[in-house]
């Protein structure tokens, strides 16, 4: 009998034993009839015969056996014992024959525990098994809204379509995305689905732990999720061991990143740097730029502002300091192969105006760490690419000033495009705005981007005189029913203009480029940490601004013009103190410099009328838009795009 294997065991017991010890920690097995005392248990599920991952095995049911192993199923009892001599004997045994019989064990939040088996366990956690067989029950528990029971639920879902136990996530949310990154929309697990999955965990696994937990301290599982959410499941089921090894160096920054409790930094303000003389800037190589877009300027105000914003930066501020080209109509399908081809042409930079391009930009960034990659998304967090943004509720604000001094029905109707990040800030923005000046105004929401709806016969049915439309018209549309303005019941297509937002992304490109010629991208890349960054700038950077026609009175544009002064100087802010949602909900916004709070706001003001639509209400232009990053309930996220 192998007695100098159960002597080494014990050794690893002991020292095991004694570190506990040290940190006054329990050192047995942990005991199922402990934990579950006083939960409220929903039912139990016989599972039948099941492959346990050994890892996933806690402990045991009762407190007979706890005191003969460490937590961790070492053996503890001396070696002249019938237990070690039970022990060695069952060493021998499974050296040449293999496990002979299955364990009996309880299954309870994905963690097993032992009934019958537990010496079995023992060698099988000694000699390394990945898994064992086992007889299980799944205890469940009654379901409630704590995080780690609403996980579990998800699990349970997962699990019955997939059959997989040795996946679990941390995050809420985790089983489904993984579902739609592997199985697909259809989310049915294939018997060739679930043997890429595990080939795939297990070279990943294999990998992933021969680097230091203390330095990727993510699980096996959500280090997971993170890979396949970058590379894509296609592109590395059939990688070998040494391709995945080479993977994950690549995305290490990533998977810090998403064990970081804030993972985005957040930029309001451009970043500044010692200055350098002009002719050393010449002096420099000459930056090659490239701009995509997944629309074109014939279709879209949202490319055609954007191109405006290429061509400031190509024709007036850098002229022969950069060469910039721009390619239209890349749809998401192609975006990846197109960002491959602008890296290996040698691009220096490489903004995307779309948030559909988000998932493209971080593989291929990942891939190509020499080129610097942006999206325009707002709160993406991945450590490859920069995200930037305008904070358009600050324009907004000085609009909805302007709407409640020009009303006279006190009815103001707010148009709005996609239920994305910082879309409900600029709503309330402007309701708060309007709010200040007149009591009394009350604001009509209605969405563009909702199936079926019609916007402007909502606004004519509520009575709304003053409108606040989307931001800009495309080349394409001679409408002049954009920005703000008065509805005139003599000639309704042709309203009389009050004032627009002005979104100037030239200013914001130029300054992001000099921030890279100049040396601020190199101190901000510094400072970062673990963390991603997002450009989110507003009035102060002169890339956020509003225009206004002639028809606003002159006092009223004082006060606007007061405010806007005093927001540049980061004396006034919009959200301040306490906001009133609807439904007689109020939170405390401090001193409104809580910009993630502000971003992922998902309640509207007391004195707006509507809703936020969910995703299914949605049309599928918008759906490809909002699945980009999870927001509100059922609808998911990212920048608007016309």
């Amino acid at each position: 009998m192998s007695i100098e294997e159960y002597k080494l065991a014990q050794k690893k017991a002991e020292k095991v034993f004694s570190a506990c010890a040290s940190k006054k920690a329990d050192p047995y097995l942990p005991v199922l009839d402990d934990i579950t005392s006083g939960i409220n248990i929903s039912g139990r599920q016989n599972l039948g015969l099941v492959t346990i991952p050994t890892e996933l095995i806690a402990g045991t049911v009762n407190s007979n056996r706890s005191n003969a192993f460490t937590k961790d199923f070492l053996p503890l009892l001396s070696a002249d014992t019938e237990f070690a001599a039970k022990w060695s004997a069952l060493y021998d045994s499974m050296i040449e024959e293999g496990l002979r019989s299955p364990v009996v064990a309880f299954e309870y939040l994905n963690k097993f525990y032992i009934s019958e088996g537990n010496k079995r366990v023992s060698v099988s956690k000694y000699m390394d098994a990945f898994e064992i067989e086992g007889t299980v029950t799944r205890i469940i528990p009654m379901r409630d809204d704590t995080p780690e029971i609403s996980l579990y639920y998800e699990f349970l879902d997962f699990y019955e379509k997939s059959q997989i136990n040795y996946i679990y996530f941390s995050k809420a949310g985790s089983f489904a995305k993984f579902t739609e990154l592997t199985a697909g929309e259809s989310g049915e697990w294939s018997d060739d689905l679930k043997m890429d999955v595990r080939s795939l965990y297990t070279k990943f696994r294999k990998e992933y732990a021969q680097k230091s937990p203390d330095k990727l301290p993510l699980s096996v599982s959500d280090a997971l999720l993170t890979y396949v959410s970058l590379m894509g499941f296609e592109d590395v089921k059939d990688k070998t061991n040494a391709e995945i090894k080479a993977d994950i160096a690549k995305i290490r920054s990533e998977i810090l990143l998403d064990a970081t409790e804030t993972p985005v930094a957040i930029s309001t303000h451009p970043t500044t740097a010692r200055p350098v003389m002009r002719n050393v800037l010449r002096a420099k190589k000459k930056l090659k730029i490239a701009f995509i877009h997944h629309d074109n300027i014939e279709n879209s105000a949202w490319v055609y502002a954007h191109e405006l914003g290429r061509q400031h930066v190509e024709n007036e501020t850098f002229k022969d300091e950069i060469e910039t080209n721009v390619f239209f109509d890349v749809d998401t399908n192609n975006a990846e192969n197109k960002l491959e081809e602008l890296c290996r042409e040698g691009y220096d930079m490489i903004f995307s105006a779309s948030p559909r391009h988000n998932a493209a930009c971080a593989k291929v960034a990942i891939l190509h760490p020499e080129v610097k990659i942006l999206n325009c998304s707002l709160n993406a967090s991945t450590k490859h690419v920069r995200t930037y943004y305008l904070r358009t509720y600050e324009s907004k604000f000085l609009l909805g000033i302007i709407a409640g001094a020009m009303t006279k029905t006190n009815k103001i109707a707010y148009v709005a495009d996609y239920p994305v990040y910082g879309t409900v800030a600029s709503i309330n923005a402007f309701a708060i705005g309007a709010k200040m000046v007149n009591p009394c105004a009350e604001i009509y929401l209605s969405w563009t981007s909702v199936k079926n709806s019609d916007p402007e016969k909502e606004l004519q049915e509520a009575g709304c005189d003053v409108v606040s439309n989307l931001d800009w018209s495309a080349p394409n549309y001679t409408t002049r029913k954009f920005g703000l303005y008065l509805n005139s019941e003599e000639n309704p297509e042709n309203p009389i203009s009050l004032a627009a937002p002005l979104w100037d992304w030239g200013k914001l490109y130029e300054t992001i480029i000099k921030s890279v010629k100049r040396g601020s991208w190199k101190i901000e890349e510094s400072s970062l940490g673990t963390q991603s960054l997002g450009y989110w700038w507003g009035l102060s950077s002169g890339a956020v601004d509003i225009v206004y026609s002639s028809r606003v009175p002159e006092l009223t544009l004082q006060l606007v013009g007061f405010l806007k002064s005093q927001m540049i100087k980061s004396n006034f802010r919009p959200f301040y103190g306490t906001i009133s949602y609807q439904n007689g909900e109020t939170a405390d916004a401090g001193k409104g410099e809580d910009y993630r709070y502000l971003i992922e706001m998902n309640k509207l003001s007391e004195n707006v009328h509507g809703a936020i639509p969910g995703y299914e209400e949605i049309t599928d232009t918008a759906a490809e838009i909002a699945k980009v990053q999870s927001l509100i309930p059922d609808a998911i996220s990212s920048s608007p795009e016309a």
